[in-house]
């Protein structure tokens, strides 16, 4: 099977999430009708996949800043920091639409999430990490995959350092 080349841009009108179906309600309904209301809010960025020439959106990721307290940190990964929240990047959604699954799709919008953190971190903002609250088991294990640890409060919530990013994506 040729492999798929995906575009993936930031979320405009002019792009058909109509019979975006990843299988997930929550995930189904967030592209459908809050991703565009959370932008013109500036709550999120939400990044759609599209093969070429086509609107039709095959996936998506959203991102927003946040923070993660310290103290849900297991030590290994609060060793060397300042007692103080952690800046994170909120990966708050990615989905995959059932037609476009097993296809490499999930990965791809992954890694152009991590290295679109890791541009904004190696210039315009203090970023330590990438953190995540996975929606399934399937997702945990899905980020698990790419170095993701589960934090203290959750097994779900999850978080990638920035200097794991680099090692992950320069390698």
């Amino acid at each position: 099977m040729a492999e798929t080349k995906w575009l993936i841009s930031v979320l405009k009108k002019s792009h058909d999430r109509s019979e975006f179906d990843c299988s997930i309600d929550k995930l189904n309904s967030y592209i459908k009708t809050l991703a565009s209301q959370y932008q013109k809010k500036d709550f999120a960025r939400t990044f759609v996949a599209t093969k070429s020439r086509s609107k039709v959106v095959k996936g998506y990721y959203s991102i927003s800043c946040g923070h993660v307290d310290l103290s849900i940190l297991p030590e290994n990964l609060r060793k060397h920091l300042p007692r103080h929240p952690v800046p994170v990047v909120h990966l708050g959604r990615l989905a995959v639409c059932q037609s476009a699954q097993r296809q490499g799709l999930g990965e791809t919008l992954l890694m152009d999430a991590l290295n679109r953190t890791l541009s904004i971190a190696d210039s315009d903002l203090g970023i330590h990490a990438v953190e995540v609250v996975a929606i399934d088991d399937k997702a945990v294990s899905f980020y698990s995959s790419y170095g993701f640890q589960s934090l203290l409060d959750d097994s779900q919530h999850m978080y990638l350092s920035i200097k794991i990013i680099r090692s992950l994506l320069n390698s």
